[in-house]
């Protein structure tokens, strides 16, 4: 809401001579109440607030499940372990689970968490939350955070099957923990999509349609260079970009391209 907005200059000058008038505004006329705070300032601040104060209540829970959780390093990392834990989840290096997990699940639980460790999920939430609390109005920001978090999923759960966890076993811990009344593992602030987790895990993976999909988008970002008015400060006419012999193109054609992109 302090961003500025810059308008087109209008064509021509006008000038328009008013009356000379006087006038008396009493308090709350102006949408300023004694103290000086605007109306709007209010209607943005309040939320903000509100907001941030959610957000501490949740670091002070977690700060209380570290202290009076049964603390555990398990494969190089502090797990903890209690009954008011609904749900496994981590966050920064810390692994939070509930008491009732054990044997097999416990071990594709941890190894699901480890993967959003190794990663550094929670450096995203984190700044997602934070962008929540100071752009609350801003409808983008809660729907790209819900695809970062699948994407998130996706990655862990990519992670652990390549550990050597069968597909099925995987599945069956997903589904045992959503049918115990638990949520499946996640990371912290949010539950996750079992069923399209599940269904990407089955998915066979296309990687021609992946490069493809990679060469258009490297594609349309060196159009949009090339096309900008003005690239390193010189005007580059649209004219000039007629008088081209020949197109510039990787070493190779288009196939080496993929290659390329596909290696690095």
């Amino acid at each position: 809401p302090f961003l500025p907005f810059a308008f087109p200059p209008a064509q021509g000058d006008y000038l328009i001579i008013l009356p000379e008038i006087t006038s008396q505004t009493t308090v709350g006329e102006t949408g300023e109440n004694q103290s000086g705070i605007s109306v709007f300032a209010l209607l943005y601040g309040i939320p903000v607030i509100v907001g941030f104060i959610l957000f501490v209540i949740k670091l002070f829970k977690l700060i209380r499940f570290v202290k009076q959780s049964k603390k555990q390093i398990m494969n190089g990392y502090p797990t903890y372990f209690s009954a008011e834990i609904q749900f496994p989840f981590s966050f920064g290096k810390h692994i939070f689970i509930p008491e009732n997990l054990s044997g097999e699940q416990l071990a594709i639980v941890l190894l699901h968490e480890q993967a959003h460790i190794r990663h550094a999920h929670t450096a995203d939430i984190l700044c997602f939350e934070v962008l929540k609390i100071v752009g609350w109005f801003n409808p983008f920001y809660y729907l790209l955070e819900r695809e970062l978090r699948q994407a998130h999923e996706f990655t862990a759960d990519e992670w652990v099957l390549k550990t050597g966890t069968g597909v099925p076993a995987y599945c069956e811990t997903l589904l045992s923990c959503a049918l115990a009344g638990m949520h499946v593992p996640v990371n912290y602030f949010k539950g996750s999509q079992i069923k399209s987790r599940i269904q990407m895990m089955n998915k066979p993976k296309n990687r021609t349609r992946s490069l493809a999909l990679l060469t258009l988008a490297l594609a349309l970002g060196i159009s949009g260079a090339a096309f900008s008015p003005n690239v390193l400060g010189q005007s580059t006419p649209i004219t000039a970009l007629n008088e081209v012999d020949k197109i510039p193109e990787f070493p190779g054609g288009q196939t080496e391209m993929a290659k390329f992109i596909g290696k690095t």
